[in-house]
């Protein structure tokens, strides 16, 4: 049975080889809806990467491509993209003991259907809430969730790590506002919005911990992952100080 670091490999291989089909074909048709599909599929790589570990391959296609489908006659563009297409094999090939980092894992979760759909219903009520509960707002609220939904919108151009602070900020002021105006017209939606800006925060935090397993099975960690298994999640020094202070039992 494949690891699911293997899989992650893999699926990397594969798309890295319909990728050069399609790179070869382009240059053969320089038939620029090619171009737009090449640039398509080089993003959805990229995602398969944290921001600071994309590989620098796909920086030189997209470069590459801007600059041959401009002028497709310039021989230096064209040698442009025959280097783009050798260098691509890079982007897949690993040393035996190169292994994907937890950022390469956790970013590889931004292609979830489930999350997206999700982060849009929760920007869809973000704003109803600014269109249609503008009475229940007060100008300074109004602005600060404007500036929350968007960054919700530009999602696709933020980390999964960003996307977290910017749905963890977006209940805070959501509770805010339900403590507030409890019991005022259009508060509905807000409530609704809180609610939903949980189960992203869920969804993401299961995310998280199964980047985590994965990283753990990858490496071979078995103490730590018994260790995992064990000692709960603690979020504060005082949690810490209460467990290490607990009475101890004898392994068996």
């Amino acid at each position: 049975m494949k690891s699911a670091v293997d899989a992650w490999k893999l699926n990397l291989r594969n798309k890295v080889e319909e990728l050069r089909t399609l790179v070869l074909k382009y240059l053969t048709t320089r038939d620029d809806q090619q171009a737009d599909e090449i640039s398509h599929r080089v993003t959805g790589l990229k995602l398969m990467f944290s921001d600071n570990q994309i590989p620098q391959a796909l920086r030189v296609l997209e470069g590459a491509i801007a600059q041959f489908r401009q002028t497709k006659n310039h021989p230096p563009y064209f040698l442009g993209m025959m280097r783009a297409y050798d260098s691509l094999g890079s982007v897949a090939t690993f040393a035996e003991e190169q292994l994907p980092s937890f950022d390469d894992i956790f970013a590889s979760y931004k292609a979830d259907a489930d999350l997206s759909s999700l982060v849009n219903e929760l920007v869809a009520l973000l704003e109803r809430i600014l269109s249609e509960a503008d009475d229940l707002l007060t100008a300074h609220i109004a602005r600060e969730l404007k500036i929350i939904l968007e960054q919700l919108k530009a999602r696709d151009r933020r980390s999964l790590y960003e996307l977290q602070s910017w749905v963890d900020l977006s209940i805070r002021a959501l509770i805010m506002v339900t403590e507030t105006y409890t019991g005022t017209h259009g508060i509905a939606l807000v409530y609704e919005a809180a609610k939903i800006a949980f189960r992203v925060k869920r969804r993401l935090l299961d995310h998280y911990v199964a980047a985590q397993k994965q990283l753990i099975e990858a490496y071979q960690l078995s103490y730590v992952q018994k260790a995992v298994d064990r000692i709960p999640e603690m979020s504060s020094e005082e949690e810490v100080r209460k467990f290490l202070d607990a009475p101890k039992t004898t392994p068996t």
